[in-house]
């Protein structure tokens, strides 16, 4: 009862959803997920050679995707990628590439598996600037050779791609050529001069033992030494009381040198670098000692009270949720009161919105906005009643506005019905009071209880059976 609509996400360009169906077409768009490992044992590096721009390279996670790096692997080594182009570049989103075709219409002849978490696979690389990704039709399987390079980051590439598309690496150098790229004239996402990528060549390790620098472990913890070229130019061999970016990821170092991990809080806010093997900072969902917590995409920050994360795909169907986090950052699960409303937020933290929902033995209803509510409520075609507690009255009388109604076992106000063999409500649900019912057979009292000496409205005027109804059982409530 949780699939339903939700309040429009904000889209910073008009075309930004227009760049999404592109990506899928262009081949033939927030949720949870374990904290990433920090360090891969079975890395690659992609140099890519550009004609005219310059040299990109980017460090391949076969731990992340490794059907994925493999493919790619091959690809490259075998030289299928020489000679292609850069067919597609939709500013600040993607730049799309490696199609044999040159017109995102064609591929390799095998099609692998997606490995990306709405497929079923957990994938912890996040689409930020630098992070290549791989192309695909709308067959969650049918990746090929196209790969795209993501070349900001922002909080819409994430919503829009994280989990929906198989993220293997991230660039390591060469980002001032990406910048480059991204900014070329096209023509409805075309370059409007031939970008050629002259060649992709594979070696393996980590980019930092290429370079003569990397992580050290001492006893349990890490630190991190700099290449000599690195450390000639800032001066020292490791970085000491300061964050920086290593392949990709973010660190935070002490005044000795070692890498930080856990929650740390930097001017006010909270930040999370993983677990004590780990040390990258975290962005998105984290499960931390059994609860959940959200860091932003963009600002990496902690967050905290109402967290709307709701955004249109590129069919203009609304994805997401909205999910509240309480003051120590953990997501709330269960009833919460804000600003004098009541609100409820299942086990996966999703506010319920725009539904009638069974919680603890009883029916609630929310609206759109996911506010619970009270009173006379009208679902679809029928109409319910909720008690000042929320929860749906069933098989009772209820008086609202000054009338009485009456609700059914399943909850409906019934209509057109006699309730108890004694009480007329009609088409509206309001119980009949002091007039003729059931098509002018009978008559009720001022208390909507049936007189059973009026006569026909044919043979006795109203004020009559008025006047006896007084006389009589006039006593009788309809309660």
């Amino acid at each position: 009862m949780e699939n339903v609509k939700k309040t429009p996400f904000a889209v910073a360009k008009a075309s930004f959803v227009a760049l999404i169906a592109g990506l899928l077409m262009c081949v033939g768009a927030a949720f949870m997920q374990e904290p990433e490992k920090a360090y891969a044992d079975d890395t690659y590096i992609a140099t890519i050679e550009v004609e005219g721009f310059g040299t990109i390279k980017a460090e391949l996670d076969r731990n992340a995707a490794p059907i994925t790096v493999d493919n790619f692997v091959k690809l490259a080594k075998s030289g299928f990628y020489n000679g292609l182009t850069f067919h597609r570049v939709a500013k600040d989103f993607a730049i799309q590439g490696g199609d044999p075709k040159g017109d995102g219409t064609g591929g390799s002849s095998t099609k692998i598996k997606g490995e990306f978490s709405a497929n079923g696979v957990v994938n912890p690389i996040k689409h930020v600037a630098g992070t290549i990704s791989m192309a695909r039709a709308s067959d969650y399987n049918s990746a090929s050779s196209q790969f795209f390079i993501v070349p900001t980051t922002s909080t819409q590439n994430t919503n829009a791609l994280d989990g929906k598309y198989a993220a293997f690496g991230h660039v390591i150098s060469g980002m001032d050529v990406v910048n480059k790229l991204n900014n070329v004239a096209t023509t409805s996402e075309k370059p409007n001069s031939t970008i050629r990528i002259k060649s992709i060549t594979i070696s393996t390790g980590t980019a930092s033992s290429s370079q003569a620098g990397g992580w050290i472990k001492s006893g349990s913890r890490y630190w991190y030494k700099y290449s000599p070229a690195v450390a000639a130019a800032k001066g020292k061999a490791y970085p000491r009381n300061e964050e920086i970016a290593i392949n990709g990821k973010t660190y935070r170092f002490d005044g000795n040198g070692w890498m930080k991990t856990g929650w740390q809080k930097v001017s006010g806010k909270w930040y999370y670098y993983g677990g004590k093997n780990d040390g990258a900072k975290k962005t998105g969902w984290q499960k931390v000692s059994g609860k959940w917590y959200y860091m932003d995409p963009t600002t990496t920050a902690m967050q905290t009270g109402k967290l709307d994360l709701t955004y249109y795909d590129s069919n203009w169907v609304q994805r997401g949720d909205v999910y509240y986090l309480t003051s120590s950052g953990a997501m709330k699960t269960g009833w919460n009161k804000e600003s004098g409303k009541w609100y409820y937020y299942g086990s996966s933290g999703a506010m319920y919105t725009g539904t009638l929902t069974w919680i603890s033995g009883k029916y609630y209803f929310f609206d759109w906005n996911g506010v619970m509510q009270t009173g006379l409520q009208k679902i679809n075609d029928d109409h319910y009643y909720f008690n000042s507690s929320g929860a749906m009255k069933m098989n009772s009388w209820v008086k609202t506005g000054g009338k009485w109604y009456y609700t059914t076992s399943n909850g409906t106000v019934a209509k057109n019905r006699w309730i108890g063999g004694q009480y007329w409500v009609g088409s509206d649900g309001v119980m009949a009071t002091s007039s003729w019912v059931d098509g002018g057979k009978y008559y009720v009292d001022k208390n909507g209880k049936w007189l059973r000496n009026a006569q026909p409205a044919s043979k006795r005027s109203v004020e009559a059976d008025t006047q006896a109804a007084t006389n009589s059982d006039s006593q009788n409530a309809a309660a």
